[in-house]
């Protein structure tokens, strides 16, 4: 399987003749649900994802506090779970047939918070 990313116009052309999917990393929601949908219409087979670094908390106040200590930058999503659940079911709703997660930092105690309170929420 073959998938590409980007955004510009003439990148998406590209996707819809030579690629099996495409992948928005980051793009907000209205820009993903308008590419998403013109992508989709012109070839219904495409997989299409959605993908974003997130730094996340137990809760929002853990998520700021991880924040402040890490200054994660800002291409990444300073997130609690239901921010992310929130989030995941808005872009599979515009389109997205997969969810793609970076977590920032990548450690065992914050896969451990995804797999505990995020991913039963989108089961």
């Amino acid at each position: 399987m073959v998938v590409l990313g980007g955004t510009h116009r003439l990148t998406q052309d590209l996707v819809l003749e030579h690629a099996d999917g495409w992948n928005a990393w980051g793009l907000d929601l209205d820009r993903f649900a308008g590419s998403a949908s013109r992508l989709r219409s012109a070839r219904t087979s495409l997989r299409i994802s959605w993908g974003a670094s997130v730094l996340l908390g137990r809760d929002a106040t853990e998520a700021q506090e991880l924040a402040a200590r890490r200054k994660p930058g800002q291409w990444v999503n300073v997130w609690s779970p239901p921010q992310l659940v929130a989030a995941c079911r808005s872009y599979l709703r515009a389109g997205a047939d997969e969810i793609l997660i970076a977590l920032v930092p990548n450690r065992p105690d914050r896969w451990e918070v995804l797999s505990e309170l995020v991913l039963p929420a989108l089961a």
